[in-house]
């Protein structure tokens, strides 16, 4: 009997235009930052494209490529891709060979430009957009409105491009007309104040993007279909409704699109740009059905989707045609594949953490270090086997250990709790943080699966490896709450930020927060949706400083929204039977009731035991909090580094 196929919507063919496709996975846009400083795809890039169509995506569609780059401001050092001329050819071709010998499909994303959101280099530097509106960049200078010849250029360097891209073999093209760049632009009354025939009414704001597609239509014929990416809602004041890009939509369909790719966000509310976990998953969807609902073309949903099972019950609720997989095929490239033979155990899960993949000039990802190297990367080969003793099983501990054992060595790994996760069981336990769920199911299975010898309930001492007598040890046992001296820190009701998210400890109705990081407002987040009343206070100017700034973003929000007191600038002078005494800035005294009051001031390294070992082994490896208490990522890449070199 022919086995089930777990996710029949979702590795069903599809179809674009003429374009037919082998699944409904699609590879979203994303820049990397890998590109060469003449503005051609590297081998890199052909590298990390290469993966996922390898790894079973349908179609990729490639980052952001300009169609020129005169009118919009390029610095010749930033790593952005173009189309501009022949030289960019032997790249385009040898990306689409490449993706082609996989079975699948390629779309090149065209970028008309960048306008107001032009990189600025010095006051001199005015971007071109279609009227004469702040730059977002520096809102002191206005950039200047784009003349009729200027326009003109545009669209046909945008055709150019297009017809570059179907000569190199690329299947389609999709128009970058999204989160407030140039096209999208030209579509907003916001940033359109244009009295001519591109400005002033519904109709004339959308000839641009109609030129365009009329002009790669006509220099590419009707074999290569044409997508567009839009923005569903712009999410500030003044810009898009979901109900005019509906609109949209219908005209964009009437002028020949065959495809239309829906988002959210732009770069005023860019938090929608890339939305971080507690967005929740497949947070566009909505966006992305109501579109469908009046359009006969198919629609591409996008956003925080992780999980094969959403993906499919958004195609079986028909709210999308095809699924666009962004940080997830970061993550893992072979997703598709994975998800296809039902080993969804196996998928590396996305964090939607934001740490290493946004904002960065070369990207990178927290739970996958050889990002864009998948191709060509292979684990080196031991020199001998050796016996490898890694102290603690949170992400850095799991991740050597499953690579050293990977790589043939003799591995055993002591967890003293009775589960694997390390702190990342604590930081999973709110609701939001799910994707740190996922990811902990996965590396524990990982694990579990790689030969790896794993001894729960078990904390090493000296004892135990003088016994062992192992060749390594990976000193892995994380950090340890930051106590400080000050007075009443020992009273009952103080309880630690750990204990309180692994559920040892419970809160009363009032809880007063004594750090105001980014745990201590994810705690503050969660007890206020439980009804609780909740005071963060941080001795810094402000809270949530230690992460990125889009995720920090939405902490913000949703703090605001839970209406949780947050005193900055104060300093803890003492706890008390009522809850603590603090100082601000101008030495003004007061205390803060509280039930409960969670410490949450922080984590120390927990390397005591390294300091005892001495010479007694030969190797010696520290890694992740236990080296330096940081973010998860920089223990997967840590974990990943020892467990490749021993």
């Amino acid at each position: 009997m022919e086995k089930k196929k777990p996710f029949p919507n979702l590795f069903a063919p599809g179809r674009i235009g003429k374009l037919e496709i082998k699944n409904r996975v699609v590879m979203a846009p994303m820049s990397m930052g890998f590109a060469q400083q003449d503005h051609c795809f590297s081998k890199k890039d052909i590298n990390y494209y290469e993966a996922r169509a390898k790894g079973g995506v349908g179609l990729i569609i490639t980052e952001s490529v300009l169609a020129e780059t005169e009118i919009s401001i390029i610095p010749p050092e930033a790593p952005v891709v173009a189309c501009d001329s022949d030289s960019v050819m032997p790249g385009l071709k040898a990306l689409a060979e490449a993706v082609h010998s996989y079975g699948t499909k390629i779309a090149m994303q065209l970028s008309p430009g960048q306008g107001r959101q032009s990189y600025i280099a010095n006051k001199m530097a005015i971007p071109a957009a279609p009227s004469p509106v702040p730059a977002f960049t520096d809102h002191d200078i206005t950039c200047r409105e784009l003349t009729r010849e200027e326009i003109g250029k545009i669209v046909k360097a945008c055709g150019d491009g297009a017809e570059r891209a179907a000569k190199a073999g690329f299947d389609m093209i999709e128009i970058h007309a999204h989160t407030g760049y140039l096209a999208d632009q030209f579509m907003t009354p916001l940033w359109n104040k244009r009295t001519d025939e591109y400005g002033g009414t519904f109709e004339k704001r959308l000839k641009f993007i109609k030129e365009i597609i009329k002009e790669i239509r006509k220099r590419v014929g009707s074999d290569i279909p044409i997508g567009v990416r839009l923005s569903g809602e712009h999410k500030i004041e003044g810009g898009r409704t979901i109900e005019e890009s509906a609109e949209i939509a219908k005209k964009l369909e009437a002028f020949g699109a065959d495809v239309l790719h829906i988002d959210a966000g732009c770069y005023d509310a860019n938090i929608w740009m890339t939305p971080p976990e507690y967005m929740g998953e497949a947070c566009y969807a909505e966006l992305a059905g109501k579109i469908k609902s009046v359009v006969d073309i198919p629609v591409i949903t996008v956003g925080n989707i992780k999980s094969p099972e959403t993906a499919e019950k958004i195609l079986s609720d028909k709210m999308a045609d095809f699924i666009g997989l962004g940080r997830s095929l970061l993550a893992d490239p072979d997703w598709s594949n994975k998800a296809k033979e039902g080993n969804t155990q196996d998928i590396r899960s996305c964090l939607i953490c934001n740490e290493h993949c946004v904002g960065k000039i070369v990207s990178a990802c927290s739970v996958n270090p050889i990002l864009g190297e998948e191709t060509d990367y292979k684990l080196p080969e031991k020199l001998k086997t050796k016996n490898v003793l890694v102290i603690g099983g949170g992400p850095a501990g799991m991740e050597a250990a499953r690579i050293a054992s990977i790589r043939g060595h003799n591995v055993t790994l002591c967890e003293k709790e009775k589960e694997l996760g390390g702190q990342l069981v604590a930081a999973a336990a709110i609701p939001v943080k799910k994707a740190i769920a996922d990811f902990t199911a996965y590396l524990v299975n990982q694990v579990k699966t790689s030969g790896v010898n794993v001894l729960l309930g078990c904390e090493v001492k000296l004892p135990f490896i003088e016994q062992m007598k192992p060749d390594v040890v990976i000193a892995a046992a994380g950090a340890v709450p930051v106590i400080p001296l000050i007075p009443g820190i020992e009273n009952e009701k103080n309880i630690s930020i750990l204990d309180f998210l692994s559920g040892k400890k419970d809160t009363g109705y009032s809880v007063a927060i004594a750090g105001g990081g980014i745990k201590g407002c994810e705690a503050a987040i969660y007890l206020a949706h439980k009804g609780k009343s909740v005071t963060i206070v941080e001795r810094l100017s402000a809270v949530a400083a230690d992460v990125n700034p889009i995720s920090r973003k939405t902490i913000l929000k949703l703090l605001q929204d839970a209406g949780i007191n947050i005193l900055t600038g104060n300093t803890i002078k003492a706890f008390t039977t009522e809850g603590m005494l603090v100082e601000d800035m101008s030495r003004q005294k007061k205390e803060i009731k509280a039930d409960t009051v969670i410490i949450a001031l922080g984590v120390k390294p927990k390397n005591d035991l390294i300091k005892k070992l001495g010479d007694r082994v030969q190797e010696i490896y520290s890694i992740g909090d236990c080296n330096n208490p940081r973010k998860i990522g920089d223990a997967i890449h840590e974990g990943f580094r020892v467990g490749s070199i021993i």
